[in-house]
């Protein structure tokens, strides 16, 4: 990516489709840690300082439950992928949950304000319940986050982020 001119690359840890189950890459990945992290160190090896490397990651699992969410996990796994090289966190913060299920639930801002919390010295984004521009700030104010990565919404309203004064009319 930096030889075509991008000033930076994304590790997607969040894709709980089928395809990455079966390719065992996005949120079935992130089952190996040293394996992640592994992919950071290397393109910080081979990259300048000034190129972003980002992650992003969903909520760990406890080891010993595995249908149990743990914030504590995932500050450690995202605290070792800062170590790593990765310059930027953003946490969807949902578990990886079922294939079959586009999402279970409302996302766990806590765990996104645990994140921001312990400090990783790397911005913090945010990702899940964003549904109108109310949420935008709300999320915001709960978390703590650096900013937002919103997908789906953006796709069922573009103008999301605009002031008033700038939606479309139709």
């Amino acid at each position: 990516a930096r030889a075509l001119g991008a000033d930076g690359a994304d590790l997607n840890l969040g894709c709980h489709q089928i395809r990455a189950k079966e390719g065992r890459y996005g949120a079935w990945l992130q089952e190996d840690w040293d394996t992640c992290c592994g992919l950071v160190a290397s393109a910080r090896r081979r990259c300048p300082e000034t190129f972003s490397i980002s992650v992003k990651l969903r909520v760990q699992y406890d080891e010993d439950a595995v249908t149990k969410p743990s914030p504590e996990r995932t500050v450690a796994f995202a605290k070792r992928l800062v170590a790593a090289g990765a310059t930027l966190v953003a946490l969807h913060a949902r578990t990886r949950g079922r294939v079959d299920a586009r999402r279970d639930g409302a996302a766990d801002l806590a765990v996104v304000k645990r994140l921001v919390e312990a400090n990783l010295g790397v911005p913090v984004l945010s990702n899940g319940n964003v549904r109108c521009r109310g949420d935008v700030a709300a999320n915001l104010e709960e978390t703590g986050a650096d900013g937002l990565m919103v997908a789906e919404q953006l796709l069922r309203d573009p103008a999301l982020f605009s002031s008033d004064g700038d939606r479309p009319t139709s």
